[in-house]
């Protein structure tokens, strides 16, 4: 199966933007003041931005934005 250039970019698009808001999300609920959950969405899809492949590297954590 071959998938076209725009499917594969609007999926990439798509999961970056679903870690961005989970992300953001998640420091939401924990109580963390607005600015600090924007920049842990943003860190969170730089991660996933600079990963090759299906990869995830278990020993970055986020540190909430200090």
């Amino acid at each position: 199966m071959v998938f076209s250039p725009d499917l594969l970019l609007t999926f990439f698009n798509f999961v970056v933007w679903r870690v961005q808001e989970l992300s953001f999300i998640a420091q939401l609920v924990k109580g963390v003041d607005l600015e600090k959950c924007i920049k842990c969405g943003i860190w969170a899809a730089s991660r996933v931005i600079e990963r090759s492949g299906c990869t995830f590297d278990v020993t970055q954590s986020y540190n909430n934005g200090d």
